[in-house]
């Protein structure tokens, strides 16, 4: 299973985590950021970037899933709309 995972400056930490545990655990762990900490970063465009991974990797036939964090959920919540 690949999962795409992306977070704005709020989700660093979980993410972090989450990449390696899952990765421990046998899961494709495909990071689309945030890279470096930036406080500024809210509403991420990186996280569109896991999304549409996400997309043509299942278009592709490849088994795929997505996590995207952030501090507040309102720009990421938007994924939804896609």
């Amino acid at each position: 299973m690949r999962v795409h995972i992306a977070t704005d400056h709020a989700g660093m930490e979980l993410s972090s985590h989450l990449i390696t545990a899952r990765s421990a655990n046998g899961y494709e762990m495909v990071d689309h950021g945030r890279a470096a900490y930036d406080a500024e970063d809210d509403y991420p465009a990186f996280c569109i970037k896991a999304a549409s991974a996400v997309v043509a990797d299942q278009a592709a036939g490849v088994d795929a899933l997505g996590i995207v964090l952030g501090g507040s959920g309102n720009g990421e919540q938007n994924l939804s709309r896609l």
